[in-house]
């Protein structure tokens, strides 16, 4: 094994430099200044980890990542940051790395704090800067949210740019006659002449590009599924009637809903695979294709150039093997998460037995706190084993459920014409 390195470890997220003015050359600055005061105690070669752009909500971040790899191959022995949200924002993510920093010897320094997590109360020092911090974050949202409910009580509109059909003006929304005219149109053309969305956003797209608005298939159905049309403001706490002015009736806006799912429900009994599949030699989209008898149809994905089309059922047979691999995999996935959670109460646990140690909290919270932690370990052992016993196959789902899954689950599946079988089952990227 090498040499031990000191890591310096700078984040800096897109909302940090636009309020905040974080630079991550100026965070580096301070921290090799500070390396160069105490240059007896940090002697070994540094190694830089940058994350520019990302979020400290969660640890999902490429050079962090890589900073822990190195910590766990034994590269790293001491980490050093500008300030301690630049690491992580959240108190179960702290206390995850500063377990993860002891169970590999590995020391953490931050400047701003001037802590480190060489000894215990320099730990615990740290889970309560952390655990302020976020109860700030958490008491200033709540105050923003509040703010933003009553200025909506006071009619005014506080989801950023008006909703097309109104202008902005003194914070309220007000009518425009000429686009609230389009916004009746996409009523009428939907729920009276029973146009599709996509023929809506095409005719649109067409003959309506004179607001510097450009129309897509989405707009369209935001527009149909919009209650402020009707004048009804609603968000999860509030809803107030009469909020800003209609430009369709309620009336319209429901039964414009119901027809909505009708149409969602008739699209669901359509085919499984969709547009999924592909010719696995040309890599060219096959043509949906069906056949109604008096008691059935049957679909068929069909290649025009080969003259060659594949009944679903078939598909259907094949597509098992990898779909209940996917299935079991994505939930061993969530079962992991759950482990790391339970690791994470068991760490908290420990925290709160160290507070009872050195006496900075009362009998009484720590056996609320104990047994409040040790419940949701439990529950979340139970969730585990509930979770492994209900995993299903893809042969148990009904057709619609299947097609749900593909469509959510799959982007292309990739079928020989020759020998009429599926070669490759691609799944979504997260």
């Amino acid at each position: 094994m090498g040499r031990m390195k000191t890591a310096i470890y700078c984040r800096v997220s897109t909302d940090d430099q636009a309020e905040h003015g974080y630079s991550l050359r100026d965070q580096e600055r301070s921290i090799r200044k500070y390396i160069s005061l105490y240059e007896d105690e940090f002697i070994d070669e540094i190694e830089t980890y940058i994350d520019d752009g990302f979020s400290a909500k969660n640890l999902e971040r490429r050079d962090i990542q890589i900073l822990l790899k190195d910590i766990k191959d034994g590269i790293i022995s001491k980490v050093v940051v500008h300030n301690l949200d630049r690491l992580t924002r959240s108190i179960m993510d702290l206390m995850f790395l500063i377990e993860y920093f002891e169970k590999y010897d590995v020391k953490l320094y931050s400047l701003k704090e001037k802590i480190d997590t060489d000894t215990a109360i320099g730990r615990f020092f740290v889970s309560v800067i952390v655990l302020i911090s976020q109860w700030e974050r958490e008491a200033i949202s709540e105050r923003t949210i509040r703010g933003m409910d009553q200025s909506s009580l006071e009619g005014n509109y506080v989801r950023g740019m008006p909703p097309f059909g109104y202008e902005l003006i003194d914070k309220k929304l007000v009518i425009n006659d000429k686009k609230a005219a389009i916004v009746k149109q996409i009523y009428t053309m939907y729920y009276f002449e029973e146009n599709s969305i996509n023929q809506i956003y095409h005719y649109h797209a067409s003959n309506h590009n004179d607001f510097n608005f450009i129309w897509t298939y989405d707009r369209v159905r935001r527009v149909l599924n919009n209650e402020i049309y009707t004048g009804l403001f609603k968000n999860k706490r509030l809803e107030i009637r009469n909020h800003s002015p209609a430009i369709i009736s309620e009336k319209l806006f429901k039964e414009t809903q119901e027809m909505l799912k009708i149409k969602n429900r008739y699209n669901s009994l359509g085919f499984i695979f969709g547009r999924k599949c592909y010719n696995s030699k040309t890599k060219e989209n096959l043509v949906l294709d069906s056949t109604k008898k008096p008691n059935k149809t049957y679909y068929y994905y069909y290649d025009r150039k080969e003259n060659i089309r594949i009944n679903e059922g078939l598909l259907d047979s094949q597509v098992g093997k990898w779909m209940n691999v996917y299935f079991k995999e994505r939930v061993n996935e969530i079962i992991v998460k759950k482990i790391s959670a339970i690791n994470r109460q068991n760490l908290e646990i420990k925290f709160v037995e160290e507070l009872m140690m050195i006496g900075a909290i009362t009998k009484e919270y720590y056996l609320s706190a104990i047994n409040k932690l040790s419940n949701v370990a439990k529950n979340r052992i139970y969730d585990i084993e509930e979770l492994r016993n209900n995993i299903q196959y893809w042969e148990d789902l009904t057709r619609n459920e299947k097609i749900k899954s593909i469509k959510y689950s799959v982007d292309r599946i990739e079928i020989n014409l020759s020998t009429k079988s599926i070669e490759e089952v691609f799944f979504k990227v997260e």
